[in-house]
Formats: C-alpha cells, structure tokens, sequence
C-alpha cells in the first residue's frame, strides 16, 4: 500500500514514517511540505493513501483534496488537524476518510492505517470481481467451463483476503452470482427481488464482519 505525507511539522515526519512502515506491505512513497508541490507529486506518483497532517495549512490542505479530485485523483484521506469540530465537519464533507485531532494517538494513528488500508483492498480486490463479473453473457448462452473460471476466480481473490471462510463470504457469493448471472453490475441489483435483503440489511453487508466498522455497502 503505498502512502504520501504532507505536513508541515518536519519533526512527525519520521514518527509517521515508522508507523506507516511497520507493515511491511506498506510504502511512504513521497513527503512534502508545500501543497503545490504536493499536488504535482499526485499527479506522477500512484498514492492508495494520502495523510494530510497539517496545522497552520489546514484550509489549503482540504483544498488540495478538491484540486486532486477535479482531475480525478482520489486516494483516500486521514487527516491531522486541529481539535475543531467546523474543521473536522468541513473535512469529512471534502471527502476524508479519517480525521485525527492534533497532536494524534500513535497507536490510534496505527490502527486508522491499518483500516483505512483494509479498506483499499477490500475495494481493489471488489472492483476486480466487479470486472470479471460485468458486461459478460448469461449462463445460458455461455460456456459453462467459462462460468465456472470465473466463479473460481471469485473464491481465489476472497482467499487472498483471507475472508474465504468468514461468516460474510456467503453474502458476497451470492450477491457475484447475481451479478454473473443477470449480466449486471452492482449497483442495479435488486436486493429485495434477487437476494430477499431490505434496505437496511443491504447496507450492512457484509464487511462488518470483516474488521472494517465504517464500511457499509461494496465500493464499487
């Protein structure tokens, strides 16, 4: 997972470094203390996760995250800031994923990390079902040897989360079945019609179960 720090305080530079870095599947890949130039990183760099740590930028830093999404940059966010709930309420409406009160927890700090990218690889490893499960035939007009690669293509990128045997798995199969089976993608699933699931059960499944509480519906 690859990380990019901007911050104006050089002193937590190296305290972020070795939290982010402690999971060996994790790169801080660049730091800046300019926005400008910070923007201009993005635009080159491939960034899962950005951390916006920033006290006398702060307004420039959630502005950053507007510039980055008009050109359709959009890694996730946590940011440090101020203790302020206007600040923190504006920050979420940019976008954020996690918002931090200055100066930040360590361990608090690590366990934001770790979920935030949980969350980008639940999301990564989804859309790839969701392409190998979009714009492709119906079973009945497709070879059956070709629907089976596919579905055992599905259970492989669930094992390789670790989640294969986790209460949720089920959902998730069921709900790439549909997908497979009515040609369709996510987001035109009828839950109540196809899978007998209210509205409110949709929104809770099902990665609840899978350590990542703020996590209420499939990204993709």
């Amino acid at each position: 997972m690859n990380f990019y720090l901007l911050s104006d305080d050089e002193s937590s530079v190296s305290i972020v470094q070795n939290i982010i870095e402690s999971d060996f599947s994790n790169s801080l890949v660049g730091v800046n203390f300019d926005v400008d130039s910070a923007y201009d990183d993005l635009l080159q760099l491939r960034v899962d996760v950005m951390i916006i740590n920033c006290l006398e930028i702060f307004p420039e830093g959630l502005n950053l995250i507007k510039r980055l999404a008009q050109v359709h940059i959009k890694p996730h966010f946590i940011v440090v800031g101020p203790h302020n709930e206007a600040y923190k309420d504006e920050a979420y409406r940019v976008g954020i994923d996690a918002y931090l009160d200055y100066p930040f927890n360590h361990l608090e700090f690590k366990n934001i990390t770790k979920l935030v990218g949980s969350y980008c690889q639940v999301v990564d490893k989804m859309a790839e079902i969701n392409k190998l499960t979009s714009g492709i035939a119906t079973p009945f007009n497709r070879p059956q040897s070709k629907h089976r690669l596919r579905t055992d293509r599905i259970h492989s990128i669930l094992r390789f989360l670790g989640i294969a045997s986790e209460n949720g798995c089920d959902d998730i199969l069921r709900i790439a079945k549909v997908m497979v089976d009515q040609n369709i993608p996510f987001s035109k699933i009828d839950f109540q019609e196809s899978l007998s699931l209210n509205e409110h059960e949709k929104k809770s499944v099902p990665f609840k179960e899978f350590g990542v509480p703020y996590v209420l519906v499939f990204a993709i």
